[in-house]
């Protein structure tokens, strides 16, 4: 959480800046936030996540991590699809480096590792 937080700042720092001079209340913040759109908070959202993600979870550490776990799983890669298996890695991941279970799927898709090794996943359908 706090990582995410900070990828807010380190990402939209000069947003928050300009937003930081308008804002007087809660309610002022509030009204700031409420005029985005759904999509802009989204995305700004979805920005500071990863952010968080590759913080917590640098891909030198992440890759053998990673890795490791996929390894347990390479007999039965052919019978599973990516969403079978993506919510499954993220317990142990999200554990290791301190991330929700989401947060740690958005970071598995991101990796190099990930994609190569869900090659040979059942693929949906």
């Amino acid at each position: 959480m706090v990582a995410h937080e900070i990828g807010h700042y380190v990402l939209h720092r000069e947003w928050l800046e300009k937003v930081w001079q308008l804002v007087t209340t809660v309610e002022t913040w509030k009204q700031v936030i409420l005029a985005r759109s759904e999509d802009d908070y989204r995305w700004i959202e979805a920005q500071a996540e990863e952010f968080a993600s590759f913080l917590l979870a640098p891909e030198v550490i992440f890759a053998p991590f990673l890795q490791k776990q996929t390894r347990l799983l390479d007999q039965v890669r052919s019978t599973l699809s990516a969403e079978d298996v993506l919510p499954y890695l993220a317990n142990p991941v999200g554990t290791f480096f301190g991330m929700s279970n989401p947060a740690a799927q958005a970071r598995i898709r991101k990796s190099g590792t990930w994609k190569e090794w869900a090659r040979g996943l059942r693929q949906e359908g």
